[in-house]
């Protein structure tokens, strides 16, 4: 199979838009992950902080924690609940950290690894 087949059919058969280099195998960038993902981490950031459109306008490069006022040490906790309910995952304490809330791209291919694409 010619290799743009491949990458249509893996398209279609994820049932989301994918970028070509996750789907073949090239190294990830903070850019490369399923759009799915960045949407609903951006979707989850806004309701919790309470963003209105400001979150539509996150990229995978947007500084979260320190940056965004309404994102305090007390909103973590309704992020990290909000994002274990909506992808079905269990955040253990110890990997809450800084580097985890350092950007959008950051929490979502957190989120990614986790929920194993």
């Amino acid at each position: 199979m010619p290799e743009s087949a491949e990458v249509t059919l893996r398209q279609r058969l994820s049932g989301r838009a994918m970028l070509v280099d996750v789907l073949v195998g090239k190294s990830k960038r903070v850019e490369d992950y399923p759009v799915a993902v960045i949407e609903d981490v951006k979707a989850i950031l806004g309701q919790t902080l309470q963003l209105g459109d400001r979150a539509a306008t996150f990229e995978a490069r947007t500084p979260l924690f320190g940056s965004i006022p309404e994102f305090d040490s007390m909103a973590v906790v309704t992020v990290v609940a909000a994002l274990e309910d909506r992808f079905g995952i269990v955040i253990d304490d110890d990997e809450i950290t800084e580097d985890l809330f350092e950007t959008v791209g950051a929490l979502s291919r957190y989120i990614e690894t986790k929920i194993g694409h």
